[in-house]
């Protein structure tokens, strides 16, 4: 029996709503269906899903598949290997692309940018706090120059026929018809993720975890959702909508030591931690994970970032890499300060090791893929990058730091103990570079 010559769960598994168009996973950025109201029973085998699959099937690389074909590439696992004890062929056609609605299983979600946050790493289609901050902002002919697609609005965004798309606004009319395309059509349906905007201030979560309590395979379904979890909530009322489910996950975005948190991120480390304390008060069967998303800001910081993260009452710590833009890309720092950053490193798992931690082991997972990360792929990829903008990445994320200064009144050199911007210069302390 033939078998994919590069096999995707999500490919066959999943379908992945983004700003204005849908695809088959978080880092695919293929636009396979521009969102216009109909639901995935309607777009699911479209040509586009089906072009897709049999690519993959037949080992070649789609476009939007890139960030997985790199990491391949350069020795990292990919999102591609994820789920693989899921991966099934059965309800897929190789000849057609098509698949049998059966198959799949992973839907994530986004209703709209609102948010209580503005994160460093973030922008206009994710936050409405970046939204209203640009509202006014005019860039400067070297930040458009240096392609800041965060403060040029270029990032994250959808055309057709070279016109902009509206960014994603789903209303509780088309939650519902959703809802329903997914309790009717999708038997099979095991984990629903909804991702922002912050869902914590979006009516829309609570309205889909009310009406998905309804889908026959709600108590095999996990509720999946990616928030700061600083926002104001109901914890009892939030516990008791995802108690319908099997289990509940959260995913908190950290991101952030206590003394980088309020400069990466804004909003209340303080708050953070009693929010997570009460929830836990509520004892529904909810596994949290604290995210660090790891820029490099996080590496600029890393020791109090881990110490901080130690203190959390959550399950696990997980460590994801910020690869987009490249000029917040944490290999930047790997150009000029490549032993510093093992060292940091180094004392980071120093510190976690000789912790009391219950989650001691998945800090340094955490810490080790970062390390993994630095060693075996940044420094190809960041000068690939760089040859291919013709920029260089260290004067753009100067740049950077200067402008969301600005916009957002952050003084970095305030922030951070080891580096400093001087002079258009980034430096270590104990260390200079051009």
């Amino acid at each position: 029996m033939n078998k994919s010559k590069l096999p995707c769960y999500y490919s066959l598994h999943g379908v992945n709503y983004k700003n204005g168009f849908a695809t088959s996973c978080p880092t695919q950025v293929d636009q396979l269906h521009f969102l216009d109201g109909t639901v995935p029973s309607e777009f699911i085998n479209n040509e586009e899903f089906k072009d897709h699959r049999l690519k993959l099937w037949n080992g070649e690389w789609p476009a939007g598949c890139h960030q997985c074909k790199e990491e391949e590439i350069h020795g990292n696992k990919s999102m591609r290997m994820d789920c693989t004890d899921q991966y099934d062929e059965s309800f897929f056609n190789p000849e057609t692309g098509e698949i049998d609605f059966k198959s799949l299983q992973h839907v994530e979600l986004r209703f709209n940018n609102s948010c209580n946050m503005a994160c460093l790493h973030c922008d206009t289609v994710f936050s409405s706090g970046w939204e209203t901050a640009l509202k006014k902002y005019v860039p400067d002919e070297k930040t458009i120059y240096l392609n800041l697609q965060q403060l040029t609005k270029q990032r994250h965004t959808a055309k057709i026929d070279n016109k902009q798309l509206p960014r994603i606004d789903m209303k509780i009319e088309e939650v519902d018809r959703v809802a329903d395309d997914l309790i009717k059509n999708f038997p099979n349906i095991t984990e629903v993720d909804v991702s922002g905007g912050e869902p914590l201030k979006q009516k829309h979560f609570f309205h889909l975890l009310d009406r998905l309590k309804e889908h026959p395979n709600a108590k095999c379904i996990t509720a999946m959702f990616y928030t700061n979890f600083n926002a104001e909530f109901d914890t009892i009322d939030l516990a008791e909508k995802l108690s319908h489910f099997e289990e509940s996950i959260l995913h908190i975005s950290v991101d952030s030591g206590k003394n980088l948190y309020p400069y990466f991120r804004d909003g209340s480390w303080d708050k953070l931690k009693d929010n997570i304390k009460t929830f836990r008060e509520s004892e529904v069967n909810t596994y949290i994970s604290c995210v660090c998303t790891t820029s490099i800001y996080q590496l600029m910081d890393l020791y109090n970032v881990f110490e901080s993260m130690l203190t959390l009452d959550v399950d696990i710590i997980d460590c994801a890499m910020v690869y987009t833009p490249e000029y917040i890309n944490p290999g930047i720092l790997m150009e000029h300060f490549s032993d510093e950053v093992r060292n940091d490193i180094k004392e980071t798992r120093e510190m976690i090791e000789n912790s009391n931690s219950k989650f001691k082991e998945s800090a340094l997972k955490g810490l080790n893929h970062i390390e993994e990360y630095m060693n075996n792929h940044i420094i190809e990829l960041y000068n690939e990058t760089k040859l291919d903008t013709q920029l260089d990445n260290t004067e753009r994320f100067i740049k950077y730091v200067e402008q969301s200064g600005k916009l957002f009144n952050k003084d970095f050199n305030s922030t951070f103990k080891k580096y400093q911007i001087n002079n258009n210069k980034l430096i270590r302390i104990d260390k200079e570079t051009l």
